[in-house]
């Protein structure tokens, strides 16, 4: 059984039918919430710019910026079967879809870095112009006082 023969005998009408049937069973509805609804960290303030929190981010952003194509397990037995022969089939499309993700990954983790680079360089400028601000504040408030 070639590729070719595996495709036309796959009924997408017979597997779609099927998730339909476990949806309506599991008792799923259109109302329910959608990823986008939930936020990743619900401690974390998407108002306010956290130092500590973009810091860990970027961190977490240069250990998973890289996908391996071969590096999930399949498995044995017949689910581990399948996925070999699905892996087989697709893997003269697939790895250049991950190497143009991974390049993607790249530029932006690039981009990421040089952001904290950039806030880390003029973080300890800005807290010293806003002690002078508030310096000259108060010395401008007794001026108006004596004045």
């Amino acid at each position: 059984m070639n590729n070719t023969e595996v495709i036309e005998n796959i009924d997408i009408e017979q597997i779609m039918d099927e998730i339909r049937a476990k949806i309506k069973e599991r008792g799923y509805t259109e109302d329910m919430l959608k990823f986008r609804d939930v936020a990743a960290d619900m401690n974390v303030s998407m108002d306010v710019f956290n130092s500590g929190v973009f810091s860990k981010v970027v961190e977490q952003t240069n250990a998973n910026s890289h996908i391996n194509y071969y590096e999930i397990p399949i498995g044995t037995g017949l689910k581990g079967f399948v996925k070999r022969c699905i892996r087989k089939m697709i893997s003269f499309a697939l790895p250049p879809v991950v190497f143009q993700v991974n390049e993607y990954n790249r530029s932006a983790t690039q981009s990421i870095n040089q952001i904290h680079a950039f806030i880390k360089k003029y973080e300890s400028d800005i807290k010293e112009k806003d002690k002078q601000i508030a310096e000259l504040k108060k010395r401008i408030e007794q001026l108006e006082k004596n004045g």
